[in-house]
């Protein structure tokens, strides 16, 4: 791309970037029904592509469809689907798949998919997180019974500085018990 062009497209996603940083499409033919489903032809402003979104047609009219949200969130009724044509609305991209990005935060079920993935990896990363502090802490609370326990019977620090080093070498499985390591004195 020469320089002239990639300045171009960068005024163009400017220009056509809502508020929370979502593409914004706009309705370039008049919405057509084909086998149940209705197809809205756009053009992504921000880079120029042209496409088109699918619905599936409501069997009520209900917030659970994505279209009866989307004609709803531009300001029509049951009787505007022929009246979206220059009508402009953000979208997202997800899964290679472009959908309105619809108000309230209500979602589709293939959004619900998609959140509830996203819930059992934060619910993995936070059980993560709780299982390394709970380590910490027990670890923690062993060295300090160990260094009082010390400081109250100074005579325990050789058979505890053995031990700890026994139980590193086990852990690490650097060290193994044989007849010819025991030595009596």
């Amino acid at each position: 791309m020469s320089d002239e062009a990639v300045t171009e497209q960068l005024v163009r996603t400017y220009d056509h970037t809502d508020d929370a940083g979502r593409a914004v499409v706009e309705v370039v033919a008049t919405p057509r029904e084909v086998d149940g489903q209705l197809h809205v032809p756009i053009e992504v402003l921000t880079t120029g592509e042209r496409t088109e979104l699918t619905f599936e047609l409501p069997h009520a009219w209900s917030d659970a469809y994505p279209l009866v949200r989307l004609l709803e969130s531009v300001g029509y009724g049951p009787g505007g689907v022929d009246m979206l044509v220059g009508e402009r609305f953000p979208v997202v991209r997800r899964g290679g798949e472009l959908r309105p990005a619809l108000p309230d935060g209500r979602t589709t079920e293939r959004d619900r998919g998609e959140l509830t993935r996203q819930a059992v990896r934060r619910t993995g990363e936070y059980a993560a997180a709780v299982a390394t502090f709970t380590l910490v802490i027990v670890v923690g609370a062993v060295v300090a019974a160990l260094m009082a326990a010390v400081l109250v019977t100074p005579g325990l620090v050789t058979p505890l500085a053995i031990t700890a080093a026994m139980l590193v070498a086990l852990i690490t499985r650097r060290w193994r018990p044989t007849a010819t390591s025991i030595r009596t004195v």
